[in-house]
């Protein structure tokens, strides 16, 4: 009977002191775990921080190269778009460039010496002359090749490498190959002094230009003067 008001009052002195022990374990067990976790969290952070530090590093890094690569791709880009013979340099008259295409071209004037002995230049039959003595539509012929100027506008002109100059609103250029012929049609009216007695004309509005004027040059001579003081140069006149 006292067993059982006993049970129903409470535990016992050694059950409190179980429970108590019991308890006091549990608690020591949570703050051991809590200690090792916090040992833990601080041991891992330094890692992942250190992780994280590299890890932007390389991102800073592939981004970068990235960004040089695409730099390099685009700027190589430019330079092989039209910046060859078959599409135009970068140095052409820029707003030619859309009409510079190739075509197969076969060439003619060969040398031969005819039946009689002489020097004969092999001509197409069916293409104009350019070359020989000197005819009106020979003449008329160079004319048309020689050409004039070209009028740009503002914006084409602002292309133009080294500028043009603006005469009342007009922008005159003429394409090197043309400028050329130019000349060249000038060495072919000097070796028919008799035909072309003026070749040149002066006048008021078209300034007299003189071969007096200094150039930029490489020195040819001092490159031949390397070429003979090598050992074991020689000359086609050691030949004869």
């Amino acid at each position: 009977m006292f067993k059982a008001l006993r049970e129903k009052i409470g535990p016992s002195k050694d059950e409190v002191q179980s429970t108590s022990s019991q308890s006091d374990g549990e608690t020591e067990g949570f703050l051991s775990s809590e200690k090792e976790l916090k040992s833990t969290v601080n041991n891992t952070t330094p890692k992942l921080r250190r992780l994280w530090d590299n890890a932007l590093l390389w991102r800073i890094t592939t981004f970068f190269f990235a960004l040089a690569l695409f730099i390099s791709l685009l700027e190589g880009w430019k330079v092989g778009y039209r910046n060859d013979y078959e599409t135009g340099f970068r140095t052409e008259l820029q707003p030619a460039t859309s009409a510079i295409n190739i075509r197969k071209k076969k060439f003619w004037g060969g040398i031969i010496v005819n039946e009689t002995n002489q020097f004969e230049v092999i001509l197409d039959p069916s293409d104009k002359r350019y070359t020989g003595h000197p005819t009106p539509q020979m003449d008329e012929d160079w004319d048309i090749l020689v050409g004039g100027y070209v009028p740009l506008s503002q914006e084409e002109a602002e292309q133009v490498q080294g500028g043009v100059t603006n005469d009342g609103g007009k922008f005159n250029v003429v394409p090197t190959v043309r400028h050329n012929l130019h000349c060249v049609n000038y060495l072919r009216k000097v070796a028919y002094d008799k035909w072309y007695p003026v070749i040149h004309e002066e006048r008021d509005n078209i300034p007299l230009f003189t071969q007096h004027v200094e150039h930029t040059c490489r020195d040819y001579e001092a490159i031949m003067g390397w070429q003979d003081s090598r050992e074991g140069s020689w000359t086609i006149a050691d030949e004869h």
